[in-house]
């Protein structure tokens, strides 16, 4: 695909952020974005972003973040973070999601980070600790002393407003009392979701880098969690470890010497 030029870039974003302002019906509001990342892998949590960004926010190249380079979405998170009106972050950690079914455990991870909005009471299960994001998990602790993230937990901790309107990506969330819209492919056209999208999945890769200094072996820094042929032997070979999703690896050889 052609790369598009300024103008053109311009223009898409301004398309998108109309396409949007449409499901308000021609009412004034605040939209937040919704969406997930780390739905596939087999290690590591599902992390979940809800964003709000102001009416006039029109920062070029925010799209879906599976388009987009690991640079131009390192670039893009402070911007989307500083940007922001509120952000909420939800995590999920594998043992939950072996209990409930990854499905449901996204749903859980979605409305945490939508009450994260507007509700002081709702806690990120990332810790702010001076200069990092801290994650436990299971006993083993990771420290992203990352300084963006830091000013992301920042923003969930310190900035609230309520939604009017949610938009998310492919489905409608349950058990909700907030108007919501979803849309195939939600996170290509509506800015809100791209711009959650980009920071649920900065947070998720940061916190995996973060695991590959606890397991090298299994290459969480390239692989992110996902079956890769390397990942699936390196389980094989070094065994399971307390941050894979028991009910994804139906396939492994060794699965059945871990339950015993």
């Amino acid at each position: 695909m052609p790369r598009l030029t300024k103008e053109e870039e311009i223009a898409r974003i301004k398309g998108i952020k109309e396409y949007e302002r449409s499901f308000l019906e021609g009412k004034d509001g605040n939209i937040a974005g919704v969406d997930e990342v780390g739905r596939g892998p087999f290690a590591g949590p599902v992390v979940t972003c809800a964003a709000i960004f102001p009416k006039e926010s029109e920062l070029l190249y925010v799209n879906d973040s599976k388009k987009l380079s690991e640079k131009k979405r390192a670039e893009l998170y402070p911007k989307l973070i500083e940007n922001a009106l509120s952000i909420g972050i939800g995590v999920v950690g594998p043992d939950r999601i072996d209990e409930i079914n990854i499905r449901e455990a996204t749903f859980e991870a979605m409305k945490s980070a939508i009450r994260m909005l507007y509700d002081k009471d709702e806690k990120c299960a990332l810790k702010k600790d001076k200069d990092a994001a801290v994650y436990e998990y299971k006993g083993s602790v990771i420290r992203v002393c990352n300084p963006e993230i830091v000013k992301l937990l920042e923003k969930v901790e310190k900035d609230y407003v309520k939604p009017d309107l949610l938009l998310a990506d492919g489905f409608t969330i349950p058990e909700l009392s907030i108007k919501q819209a979803s849309m195939a492919k939600g996170d290509a056209k509506c800015y809100t979701i791209a711009g959650a999208s980009i920071i649920a999945k900065v947070t998720r890769d940061l916190m995996m880098d973060e695991y590959d200094k606890l397991y090298p072996e299994f290459g969480f820094i390239s692989n992110k969690g996902y079956g890769t042929k390397a990942h699936i032997e390196a389980i094989e070979e070094y065994g399971i470890l307390p941050i894979h999703r028991m009910s994804f690896l139906k396939n492994i050889k060794n699965r059945e010497e871990y339950n015993k």
